[in-house]
C-alpha cells in the first residue's frame, strides 16, 4: 500500500513537472528573443539602409531627384543610395520625424512584420494547430524555440541593424500566397515586388506554374502604379528611373558597391565563382534541377504550396540573383517548417542537415566573420573563388550548399504529401 502510494505519488509529481518545464523552455525562448533584439538595437545599430530609405523620400517629397547628391540634404553620402523610386513613398511619414524618433519606429515596425511573417509560414504549414502561451504544449515550445532561432539568426539581426526592408518583401509574399482572394493576393504580390524587385518578380514563375495568372497581372498593375506614385510630386518617370538606372549600374560595375569583389562577404549570390563558363553551367544545373522539382509538384491541389517547393525556389532566387545576407529572412522560416516537416516524415537524416543550417544561420555574425577570414587565410588567392578583402565567401557557399540540399529535398521528397487538412502550404 505505501509503494503505491509513493508510486502514484511520483507520478503526479511528473505530470506537474512536464507543464511546468514546458512553460518554463516556452518563456525561456521568448525572453531569449526579446533579449536579443534589445541587444542588437541598443549595442550595434547603424541604420544606413533606413537612412538611404528616408534621404531619397524627402528628396522625392520636394519634387527633385533622388538619386543627385545635392539633394541628399539629410546626410552626406560619397555616392547617391541605390533606392528603388517606388519605395519612397512609404518612408515619406518618417521624413518629419527626427533622426532617432524614426530609427526607433522602424526598428518596432521591422520586427512586427519579421515576427509577422514567421508566424504566417507557421500557421499557413498547418504544423501548428495549437498556440496557447497560458498552458503551452509541445507545438507551443516548438515555434517560440523557432521564434528564438529566427531572431538570433544572421539574417534578422543584420536586417534590423542595418534598417532593410526585407521583412515587409517577406511578409507580402507571403500574404501573397495565403490571402482569400485573387486580388488580394495580388496586391501583396505587387507590393512584395515593389519592396524587393530584385527577387520577387521571379518568383512570379512559382504562381505562373500553379496557373495564379490574374494573381500575376493584378501584381503587375500593382508594382507599375506604386512605381509611378514619385511622379505625382513633379518629378518626370523619364528622368527619375534613368537617373536610376545610371547609379544602379555604378553600384553594381566591378568595383562598385554591390560588386562582389567589393563586398562579397555580406552577398548570398553566385557570383562568388570568378570563372564565368563555370557559374553558368552551375546556374543552369540548378535551374534545371527546379524545374524536374516543379514538374514532380503538379500532382498536388492546385491551390496548395509545396513546402519543399517553396524552400527550393526561395534558396535558388537568393542564389541565382544578387541579395544581401538580410535577404535571408525570406528562407529562414520556411527552413524551420521544412526541417519540422522532415521530423514529422521521419527522414532523420535530412532533417539534421536542415538543423545543421538552422543552427548555422543562428551562430553570432562575429563567429562568421572569424570563420571566413580563416579561411579566406588558408586558401589564399586562387583563380575559382572570390576571396572579398581576404576572406572567404562563407555566407554565399553555405547557401549554395543550402540551395543543392533544397532542391534534392524537393525532388526526393517533395512529392510525399503528409500535410495536415488545415494547411495552406502543403
Amino acid at each position: 500500500m505505501g509503494m503505491r502510494k509513493k508510486v502514484n505519488n511520483v507520478n503526479m509529481r511528473s505530470a506537474m513537472l512536464n507543464p511546468m518545464l514546458l512553460r518554463a523552455a516556452t518563456y525561456l525562448f521568448i525572453a531569449g528573443a526579446a533579449a536579443r533584439i534589445v541587444l542588437v538595437a541598443l549595442l550595434s545599430p547603424h541604420y544606413v539602409d533606413f537612412h538611404c530609405f528616408v534621404d531619397a523620400a524627402d528628396a522625392v517629397y520636394r519634387g527633385e531627384d533622388p538619386f543627385q547628391r545635392e539633394n541628399l540634404t539629410r546626410t552626406k553620402w560619397e555616392i547617391a543610395p541605390l533606392v528603388y523610386p517606388g519605395l519612397t513613398p512609404f518612408f515619406m511619414p518618417f521624413v518629419p520625424m527626427g533622426s532617432e524618433t524614426g530609427e526607433v519606429v522602424f526598428l518596432i515596425l521591422n520586427v512586427i512584420a519579421g515576427l509577422t511573417y514567421y508566424g504566417l509560414v507557421v500557421r499557413a504549414s498547418g504544423l501548428c494547430s495549437r498556440f496557447c502561451l497560458r498552458a503551452p504544449d509541445v507545438q507551443t515550445l516548438l515555434v517560440c524555440l523557432g521564434v528564438f532561432l529566427y531572431v538570433n539568426s544572421i539574417f534578422f539581426t543584420l536586417c534590423i541593424r542595418v534598417g532593410q526592408i526585407s521583412f515587409w518583401a517577406a511578409l507580402c509574399f507571403g500574404l501573397s500566397l495565403t490571402a482569400a482572394t485573387v486580388w488580394s493576393r495580388g496586391t501583396f504580390f505587387g507590393l512584395a515586388a515593389v519592396f524587393k524587385y530584385s527577387n520577387i518578380p521571379i518568383l512570379a514563375l512559382l504562381l505562373l506554374s500553379r496557373k495564379q495568372i490574374w494573381v500575376c497581372a493584378t501584381g503587375f498593375v500593382v508594382f507599375l502604379v506604386v512605381s509611378l506614385i514619385p511622379c505625382l510630386f513633379g518629378i518626370s518617370a523619364i528622368q527619375l528611373y534613368t537617373s536610376y538606372l545610371q547609379v544602379l549600374r555604378a553600384w553594381m560595375e566591378p568595383g562598385g558597391g554591390n560588386s562582389f569583389a567589393h563586398s562579397g562577404q555580406t552577398i548570398l549570390s553566385l557570383d562568388f565563382l570568378r570563372v564565368d563558363w563555370i557559374r553558368y553551367c552551375v546556374a543552369v544545373a540548378l535551374v534545371a534541377a527546379f524545374v524536374l522539382a516543379v514538374r514532380r509538384a503538379r500532382l498536388q491541389v492546385m491551390n496548395s504550396m509545396n513546402v519543399y517547393l517553396l524552400f527550393a525556389l526561395v534558396c535558388l532566387v537568393l542564389h541565382l540573383v544578387y541579395h544581401r545576407i538580410y535577404d535571408g529572412v525570406l528562407m529562414y522560416p520556411v527552413l524551420l517548417v521544412a526541417c519540422v516537416r522532415l521530423i514529422h516524415q521521419r527522414k532523420r537524416s535530412l532533417a539534421v542537415v536542415a538543423a545543421g543550417f538552422i543552427c548555422a544561420f543562428a551562430l553570432p555574425g562575429a563567429v562568421w566573420e572569424a570563420v571566413a577570414r580563416r579561411l579566406g587565410g588558408i586558401i589564399g588567392e586562387n583563380a575559382i573563388v572570390y576571396l572579398p578583402q581576404d576572406t572567404f565567401p562563407l555566407a554565399a557557399v553555405t547557401m549554395f550548399l543550402l540551395t543543392v540540399f533544397a532542391l534534392y529535398v524537393s525532388i526526393a521528397v517533395g512529392g510525399e504529401s503528409t500535410v495536415p487538412k488545415n494547411s495552406r502550404l502543403d
